[in-house]
């Protein structure tokens, strides 16, 4: 919780106010008794402590306003320590209160007769105005409080970003991947840009955020912007902005472009082998003056940001037919970076699965879940033409469809089938069996004969009993 002391610069100010227009001294104690602001002689005092046997801490202790009109007379006065070389005259203090507790103490001092006089005629008026003085501190006091809650929520959800975008929560273990990591890390805190290769689904973005949020502009935006998704004549005023009256059904007052969003931190260009040669040119602008116009407008901004982009296109390909430009080409792919598609990454496959298995059922507050045998075999053989995103699509199905803590193949969408036997024509149900029957033979073929059913058994975690009737089934 806030105080005076969190306030003194204010407290200073206000205290100079009071002092100008009643013509008096003024001073301001918090709740400990501690000087934080004074005009006069007092302005020397500021963080020394007053007596304790001082009129203040009487203010403090009863909580009501309280007047001295003759110093050398009051009796309280004669007990101060300071009481033989003090100069004040009269004194009033106004207890400074927020809510019911009393947070300090505001002391107007009389030196002349003049001032004594002024505070013994005007003490209502001043009480008045005191009370206002009062208000502002306690507004102040809030507003400070207001803006701490802000920041300290800031703080942790910027921790919880820093600890959801961390290298440590990128899923992996091949040896390509882990060097793509590596070399992102050792990168993060570069100003150089970035340009991230791969297929739709990769985690691309992903990573992007990862160097973002791993760099010395962890606090700053992270604004992303996917160059395919935005047509051709919105892309220009989405990345630079216009000026209110730029063109017909402009907003008014105008509206901020993806570079001044993200100025001081990362701007993401997602997809950027999408963008026309027109709007490629713009943005090489862009990137070489290191300052944007807003459509519409003349001034132009200084910008101070990092620029990571990603595309799945085959960018040296579109060199040679001239479809993306070479210079802003050099521009964006100073640092390049691969991802692989899931299906060279074989080993992630199981790891990858089982981390968004374990995500998906917490997200959709489901018991705890597993994949049987079967469905491993399908994903490691897999294609995974969608990559990642199609492994988590895939997932959060299952876990809809599965009725008990062990997904099965019948859990899993039939297009997945579909792709593997659409050739043979072939329904839903015979699709699983042949692949049931391809599993079983192949883990047959690897325990070399039937003499080591149990074994085989368990590690299909299935009954002995059902292997059997399977192996007949299927005539093996």
């Amino acid at each position: 919780m806030a105080d005076l002391r969190n306030i003194k610069l204010f407290s200073q100010q206000c205290a100079k106010a009071i002092a100008a227009i009643l013509e008096v001294e003024v001073t301001i104690t918090d709740q400990e008794c501690i000087r934080i602001a004074g005009t006069g002689i007092y302005e020397r005092e500021i963080g020394k402590k007053v007596p304790h046997t001082s009129f203040f801490r009487q203010i403090l202790n009863t909580g009501n306003m309280g007047m001295i009109k003759d110093v050398k007379k009051e009796f309280g006065c004669k007990k101060c320590e300071k009481n033989y070389y003090c100069l004040e005259l009269a004194n009033i203090g106004f207890p400074i209160y927020k809510g019911d507790e009393i947070i300090g103490v505001i002391g107007i001092i009389a030196f002349s007769d003049e001032q004594r006089e002024i505070l013994i005629s005007s003490i209502k008026k001043i009480r008045e105005f005191i009370k206002y003085i009062n208000e502002l501190f306690i507004s102040k006091i809030l507003l400070l409080e207001a803006n701490m809650r802000i920041n300290e929520e800031f703080s942790e959800t910027m921790q919880n970003y820093n600890s959801l975008y961390s290298f440590d929560s990128i899923i992996g273990r091949t040896p390509d991947f882990l060097k793509t990591i590596n070399k992102a890390k050792k990168v993060s805190d570069s100003l150089s840009t970035v340009m991230i290769r791969g297929e739709s689904g990769t985690g691309k973005e992903i990573l992007a955020r990862a160097i973002h949020f791993n760099s010395k502009r962890r606090n700053k935006p992270f604004i992303a912007i996917n160059c395919s998704s935005i047509p051709e004549n919105l892309i220009e005023s989405e990345l630079f902005g216009y000026e209110e009256g730029a063109f017909t059904d402009a907003k008014k007052g105008g509206k901020l472009g993806k570079f001044e969003l993200a100025n001081g931190g990362t701007l993401f260009l997602d997809e950027v082998g999408d963008m026309s040669l027109t709007m490629q040119a713009k943005l090489l602008r862009v990137l070489q003056d290191k300052k944007v116009t807003r459509i519409g407008g003349r001034k132009a901004i200084p910008l101070d940001l990092r620029i990571i982009s990603a595309t799945n296109k085959e960018l040296e390909n579109m060199l040679q037919t001239k479809e993306f430009r070479e210079d802003l080409y050099y521009r964006l792919n100073v640092i390049p970076l691969y991802l692989r598609p899931l299906r060279q990454r074989r080993e992630d496959i199981l790891l990858l699965a089982n981390y968004y298995l374990d995500k998906i059922c917490k997200n959709l507050s489901k018991k705890k879940m597993f994949l049987d045998e079967y469905v491993k075999k399908w994903f490691y053989d897999y294609e995974w033409p969608g990559n990642i995103r199609q492994l988590i699509n895939v997932i959060e199905y299952a876990v809809n469809m599965c009725e008990t803590n062990l997904i099965t193949l019948g859990n899993l969408p039939e297009y997945i089938f579909v792709e593997k036997y659409q050739k043979e024509n072939i329904g839903l149900e015979e699709m699983l069996e042949k692949y049931e029957k391809e599993i079983l033979k192949k883990y047959i073929d690897d325990y070399m004969s039937l003499d080591k059913k149990k074994e085989v058994a368990e590690k299909l975690k299935i009954s002995t009993a059902t292997l059997y009737r399977k192996l007949k089934k299927y005539d093996l």
